[in-house]
């Protein structure tokens, strides 16, 4: 649509005469309320490319003002019963007045900031935040305010917190990276420099919501981004070693500064860093360990996020998976491997909190092969309450009947499929009296559905010709609840 834009004004600039063209420049003039006419001939004169932009000059006087303390926040609070809107608070409201205006200044910058992006002044774009962004100003305790502020100095992050600006600062934090990107494509750096200033941008608390995924595209090469991770590695190495020795409240401010490198290596490994070639002849897609590999960083990156739906590293762990189940080849992986992979599934719920349980769980069917196998994955369920019971199915499935039964006979409690399956099974192995005792307790301890326990004694009772047994069991079935007495007709007869 810009583009389209640009297109039509330019045509008509090219029909109309220079008279046509200076007259339309007087018409604006003459439109442009007094407060703002010095702001319209700098932008004639080209002196600035952004009418509602600060000039140069005034960004730098502004600096000077704040660092000199002659710019400064009022800090502000008082204790509320109620909050605005009646609700029983009691606490105390604490916020910051802005006497001099500089919120509004600082957005004024930030937008107009946005626009030369536009324009492509990448180095106005890239000095201009700098030094704004880096400001601290000082806080005053105001005059009306019941208490005094403990810190001495307010941020700009700390501004956009109350709501101060109109625009976000993650988007200005990422104008800041990408005009520092694109200033730098003409000029010579060392990859090592540029390493350095991108990740050093990156921790700052204006782009504490960017990503070095937004590099891409921006002509930073793989090196940098290798440098990069290689740098952010061996700072999370000299932290974990200093909060070894540090108290626990230093600790969690070393832990909260460990928390963002951690993000960002993950990120770039994840979005940013190409993985090498394989070198495995005929193989496109990736073996098991190295693509679970990356779907453990993938995962590790969603636990820094907010909200975990329509994130795009989903689709890419989903796309992972079905990927390995079509290939054909998992069951040929070593086992060593796929027992590694099948523990980690276990261990984290299929990873179901991430939206992926349902493939995880396809993808698991495939990574057993054979009877071996298939017992060594109930044992690793059976250490697991979660999957006890899907461990007892696979031991009845693949031989292991003490385990199954055992199974059953210590989870006999008030749920009825756990009588139903002992029944069946003790009454497929022709262990009449064992099923009897089973469906008796049954009937005496479990508070779900009865019918199997009835239709069992019943058919027993019957074929014993029990007459006795029979009416009595069946005036019992009659006056319970949770019997299904149509069904015990029909199958007693």
């Amino acid at each position: 649509m810009m583009d389209k834009f640009f297109n039509q004004v330019k045509a008509q600039l090219q029909s109309m005469s220079e008279q046509a063209k200076d007259a339309w420049i007087l018409r604006q003039a003459k439109l442009t309320q007094e407060d703002r006419q010095a702001d319209f001939l700098m932008t004639l004169t080209g002196e600035k490319h952004i009418m509602d932009m600060p000039s140069e000059e005034e960004i730098d006087a502004f600096c000077r003002k704040a660092e000199a303390g002659e710019i400064y926040f009022e800090y502000m609070t008082r204790y509320c019963e109620f909050d605005d809107d009646g609700r029983y608070m009691d606490d105390w409201k604490i916020w910051h007045k802005d006497p001099f205006g500089a919120a509004g200044f600082l957005d004024r910058v930030f937008i107009g900031c946005h626009g030369l992006m536009l324009l492509e002044e990448y180095r106005t774009v890239t000095d201009a935040l700098e030094k704004v962004l880096n400001l601290r100003f000082q806080m005053e305790t105001a005059e009306d305010s019941e208490d005094s502020a403990e810190d001495d100095f307010f941020s700009v992050a700390e501004a956009e917190k109350e709501g101060l600006f109109s625009v976000k600062l993650s988007d200005v934090g990422r104008d800041w990276i990408l005009a520092y990107t694109r200033a730098r494509e003409r000029q010579a750096q060392a990859q090592g420099d540029m390493a350095v200033k991108l990740l050093e941008m990156l921790e700052h608390p204006a782009c504490r919501q960017v990503k070095p995924r937004i590099l891409l595209g921006e002509n930073v090469s793989q090196q940098i981004f290798s440098r990069m991770a290689e740098l952010l590695e061996q700072e999370i190495e000299k932290l974990e070693k200093k909060a070894r020795n540090e108290n626990a409240r230093e600790c969690w401010r070393i832990r909260g500064i460990m928390e963002r490198k951690e993000e960002l290596l993950s990120d770039l490994y994840v979005k940013c860093i190409k993985a090498e070639p394989s070198e495995s002849v005929g193989s496109a897609a990736p073996g098991l360990e190295e693509a679970w590999k990356r779907i453990l960083a993938l995962i590790q990156w969603l636990r820094y996020e907010y909200v975990i739906d329509d994130q795009l590293e989903i689709d890419e762990i989903l796309d992972i998976c079905e990927g390995l189940i079509q290939s054909g080849r998992l069951g040929r992986e070593k086992w060593e491997i796929r027992r590694a992979v099948l523990s980690d599934m276990l261990d984290n719920d299929y990873y179901d909190y991430y939206n992926c349980g349902d493939v995880m769980k396809e993808m698991a069917e495939h990574l057993c092969i054979g009877k071996a196998e298939h017992l060594q994955l109930a044992a690793m369920m059976e250490k697991r309450n979660a999957y006890q019971e899907r461990a007892a199915e696979l031991y009845h499935q693949y031989g292991r009947e003490d385990k199954y039964v055992s199974y059953l006979e210590g989870h006999l409690g008030r749920s009825s499929r756990h009588y139903s399956a002992l029944i069946a099974f003790y009454r497929e192995k022709g262990q009449t009296e064992e099923a009897k005792r089973v469906a008796r307790l049954g009937l005496e301890n479990c508070r779900e559905d009865l019918t199997d326990c009835f239709v069992f004694l019943l058919q027993k009772a019957k074929e014993e010709e029990d007459e006795a047994q029979f009416k009595k069991l069946y005036a019992s079935a009659k006056r319970r609840k949770n019997v299904d007495v149509a069904r015990v007709c029909a199958e007693v007869g």
